[in-house]
């Protein structure tokens, strides 16, 4: 079950390879799988994060692995604490992996890196992680997938600036400023359309955003510039 891009509304639905219902084939996911709404990874534009040639996006939004052990009902919104991110190469495309751990698990605080969840939980879900989705496909006759960076997981500010990347590449999106098969009816296309705040070509400019963090699970008020890294943050008055 999957967001389906080139659907209008883009709903949730059983997917389709050749004409047949997909299943998974290798086993139960081990984890929680769902993905980052308002993110979108450009089938037009490479990688800068992908260590491994020339990778351009999977025309898809960002997965999910939320690796709490709770099971999450599907369509559910939940918050996450990003950890880490996996670089799968799928096909040959770059299909990144955000890692992470809902924000109300009681541990949380206690979890910085995927590192930490196998420290606290007592697993081994580096190796769970990176075994699944090496091997996922195999069933289908498909070869092993590969990773960027040797299938090692890279670190909560390198999962964020992927998280971040995508967020830029959906605006431009659902601002008409790169052809695309997908449907952008929403509701948010719709009031974009409505206010006249719509592109042709891509912003020549990366705009600050303000947004909501949280420092320790506290709400802080964040202003970020996209294209660099140079972030400020102050509480919220």
């Amino acid at each position: 079950m999957e967001c389906s891009p080139k659907e209008e509304w883009n709903p949730f639905k059983q997917d389709i390879k050749k004409g047949n219902l997909r299943f998974f084939k290798y086993g139960d996911l081990p984890f929680n799988y769902g993905f980052v709404p308002q993110t979108w990874e450009d089938p037009n534009q490479s990688s800068r994060h992908s260590d491994v040639g020339d990778l351009k996006g999977d025309n898809d939004p960002l997965d999910v692995v939320e690796i709490s052990g709770t099971k999450i009902p599907r369509g559910q919104i939940v918050p996450i604490k990003v950890l880490s991110v996996l670089g799968l190469i799928d096909e040959g495309e770059a299909d990144w992996k955000i890692i992470g751990i809902r924000a109300d698990h009681p541990q949380a605080a206690q979890i910085n890196s995927i590192k930490d969840a196998d420290r606290v939980f007592q697993t081994d879900l580096q190796n769970v992680i990176v075994d699944w989705f090496q091997k996922y496909k195999v069933p289908d006759g498909k070869p092993e997938n590969r990773f960027t960076h040797n299938a090692q997981f890279q670190g909560s500010e390198a999962a964020i600036d992927v998280i971040e990347d995508a967020h830029r590449q959906w605006y431009d999106l659902i601002l008409g400023a790169v052809k695309t098969e997908n449907s952008l009816q929403s509701l948010t296309r719709k009031r974009l359309v409505e206010q006249g705040i719509v592109r042709n070509d891509r912003m020549p400019q990366r705009p600050a955003v303000n947004y909501p963090v949280y420092e320790n699970w506290n709400s802080k008020s964040k202003s970020q510039t996209f294209g660099n890294k140079k972030y400020h943050g102050e509480e919220e008055k």
